[in-house]
């Protein structure tokens, strides 16, 4: 049984204005609480670590809601007032060059330019270090902690937002049993690779598509947690290995196409498409065996040398064009089931510019001729 008066209280004004005012002290990136607003001249507020990040670690001075180039950023805990009235106001801004932004006061200011230092991430420590290096050597020695290096790389956070591990913890953080962070998937491991970790899943899937033969599922990446409550997990360590992978899509199928056919015409081009000197081969051959049948002056020497002229010259001409022909056929017949469409046309464009080629060769040989 509902209570309709405690359901009627909850639609009251109040409770409304007081739920829109929890809103708007929320930062709409990481949906953090905001102490200090960033106010860009487009009046976007976020919080100033979404700020911040975005300028010093991702190198880009848009705003993050419109998209638009900012020049200035305002840093203030003043929630209301615009960009222009704060401009104008009588506050003097603290400004920090190096990132084009103006801080409001010298508590702003310091909070801001300990973010910008190598800062320990341990709580009631306050070393600050050179750089990375000697942050890691502080912290392994200080705290017998240390820091998850892919974090490190791939992370655009300060160092002051990393965690810190013992090794039983950063073998978990790995593994995606993470205690501190319950959300966090785990460094995902490519098992052909004598589990080679990666950061996440796209960086996996990107290893496997160049690196292998076959595309992981990325929505299975943890299937031991997932298929023990949900499915019936096989005994067979293959079969249950091949129940993760998946068919590549026709982009990932296409690129490997063309990977395929550059390399092969490459690889064969010298020897498949006939060149010049082979069509004035040839026709030297004609000529000589139409000179020799004119003049009555056949003998079985000659005969036979003209005769291995020619065959030679059919097989340089004829005999490559067949065989590249044939190395087409067998490609494009092997992958047409993906996309039938799309291996015919490259088929058809390969044909064109094999035709262009032996049509300028055989120019050239006939303009030589002349």
């Amino acid at each position: 049984i509902h209570n309709n008066n405690s359901f009627n209280k909850k639609l009251e004004p109040s409770s409304n204005s007081s739920i829109n005012e929890n809103v708007d002290n929320v930062c709409y990136i990481c949906s953090d609480p905001i102490d200090i607003y960033s106010l860009s001249k487009c009046n976007h507020r976020t919080c100033h670590l979404c700020t911040l990040r975005t300028r010093m670690l991702l190198d880009s001075d848009k705003c993050a809601y419109c998209r638009t180039q900012q020049n200035e950023i305002l840093l203030t805990r003043d929630s209301k007032r615009s960009f222009e009235e704060l401009k104008s106001s009588s506050i003097i801004w603290i400004t920090i060059s190096e990132i084009n932004v103006l801080c409001e006061d010298e508590s702003i200011f310091h909070a801001v330019t300990r973010l910008m230092e190598f800062q320990c991430p341990s709580k009631n420590c306050n070393i600050i270090c050179k750089d990375w290096h000697d942050l890691t050597y502080h912290v392994r020695i200080a705290h017998n902690r240390v820091f998850c290096t892919m974090c490190i790389v791939n992370r655009k956070i300060f160092s002051s937002e990393h965690q810190l591990y013992t090794r039983e913890e950063l073998i978990n953080h790995y593994n995606g049993s993470d205690t501190i962070d319950s959300y966090f998937q785990g460094h995902p491991s490519c098992a052909e690779c004598n589990n080679v970790h990666f950061y996440d899943s796209a960086e996996l899937y990107d290893h496997y598509l160049i690196h292998h033969k076959f595309v992981p599922n990325t929505n299975l990446l943890r299937p031991s947690s997932h298929n023990s409550h949900n499915h019936h997990i096989t005994t067979n360590s293959q079969e249950h290995f091949d129940r993760h992978l998946i068919e590549a899509s026709d982009i990932d199928i296409s690129v490997l196409v063309m990977c395929i056919i550059s390399g092969l015409v490459s690889v064969i081009g010298n020897i498949t498409i006939p060149g010049c000197h082979d069509f004035e081969r040839f026709f030297h051959s004609l000529e000589d065996l139409f000179v020799t049948l004119t003049n009555q002056e056949v003998n079985d020497q000659s005969f036979e040398i003209i005769l291995k002229n020619i065959a030679s010259s059919l097989y340089m001409v004829g005999g490559r064009c067949l065989m590249l022909f044939m190395y087409l056929m067998i490609i494009f017949w092997v992958i047409k089931g993906w996309f039938f469409i799309m291996s015919w046309v490259i088929y058809g464009v390969c044909l064109i510019m094999f035709g262009k080629i032996c049509w300028e060769n055989f120019s050239r040989s006939f303009i030589s001729r002349e």
